[in-house]
């Protein structure tokens, strides 16, 4: 589709910062410098002990199971170590996006939901690509995470100060259709923009133009593996945050997941049943406050009601049976000392 000249006009803005969140001075610094083949170790963290809480949280992160292979980590040259470059470059951002936007409910926008449900998103397409080595499992936590980030800014854009509505707003809820008929554009196109913007590598940036695919583009140009990971990923990152869908339809994901990447259904039981302890430590070090045992009591309510309507009917749905039955199951166990 040709851009108006408008649309052009304002994406070429925010190419350049336009209404783009003011980062800390630190952040736009390790942006800038992290990916400098003449930039060590020893200079990124003598950059991130300038800012005290940059400091606390990255150390917290590092040491978390997430991360932790290993002694404990004390210092943040350790930390930087152990995370890499291109995973540190990302956590300061989120650090730095994560303090720029207010938490809780602005109007019909749920930021807490938001960051949630990027962390989901990271640590799934993380473990998707450890189990698939088609790429490499830092830049699929990296581009999860910032998978839906233009809709922060797409928010503050066309939503925050122009629409009034009791429906919650959110990427799961805002179809990009829905996005470019009323506005132009929509949030990916903007998050393409805003990432280029931040020097974010461009294997990661090419996953905003991949939405809803199962191995080819509506382009007709064969999906990269980072892009095709993080949607798949997305997909089973919204089965546990969306609290509304209680229809059948969200075990199609298990089976796109099983055709696309050939994974024992057991795995992807065993990914998403992991999910829930890392995305909880993750949390701590963007200040989050995410109820786990919440998460999984939710999740268990929609396995139970999706095995009910999949028993009840006529279709072959064989396979995707019995994965919900195994994750209904391990969610139900994991709820036994609760």
């Amino acid at each position: 589709m040709q851009k108006t000249p408008q649309k052009q006009d304002l994406l070429k803005k925010i190419r350049d910062g336009y209404s783009l969140p003011a980062l800390s001075v630190i952040a736009v610094k390790l942006i800038k410098t992290a990916f400098d083949d003449n930039f060590s170790i020893n200079d990124a963290a003598e950059l991130i002990e300038k800012d005290p809480s940059i400091t606390v949280r990255l150390l917290k992160c590092a040491n978390s199971a997430f991360f932790r292979n290993g002694d404990q980590v004390t210092t943040i040259q350790r930390a930087v170590q152990k995370i890499g470059f291109n995973h540190l470059k990302i956590l300061v951002l989120s650090f730095s996006l994560r303090d720029t936007y207010p938490m809780g409910k602005v109007g019909p926008m749920d930021y807490e939901e938001f960051w949630k449900t990027s962390l989901y998103r990271a640590v799934l397409a993380r473990a998707l690509a450890e189990k698939n080595h088609n790429c490499d499992p830092d830049e699929a936590f990296v581009a999860g995470l910032t998978l839906e980030i233009g809709f922060l800014i797409f928010f503050d854009l066309f939503i925050n100060k122009n629409y009034v509505t009791d429906t919650p707003f959110s990427p799961l809820t805002s179809p990009l259709a829905w996005e470019k008929e009323n506005f132009g554009l929509n949030h990916r196109e903007i998050g393409e923009e805003a990432l280029r913007y931040w020097q974010i590598p461009e294997t990661i940036v090419e996953c905003q133009r991949f939405y809803g695919l199962c191995g080819i583009s509506t382009e007709g140009i064969s999906t990269p593996q980072l892009a095709l990971t993080c949607d798949t990923a997305r997909k089973l990152a919204n089965i546990i945050s969306d609290r509304n869908d209680r229809t059948a339809n969200w075990h199609i994901p298990f089976t796109e997941a099983q055709s696309v990447y050939g994974i024992n259904g057991s795995i992807l039981v065993q990914i998403l049943i992991t999910a829930f302890d890392e995305v909880k430590d993750i949390a701590d070090s963007l200040k989050l406050d995410i109820n786990k045992e919440e998460d999984i009591m939710a999740l268990t309510d929609k396995a139970t009601e999706t095995l009910r309507r999949l028993k009840a009917s006529s279709r072959e749905i064989k396979g995707p049976l019995g994965i919900i039955i195994e994750l209904a199951k391990r969610l139900k166990k994991r709820l036994e000392p609760l």
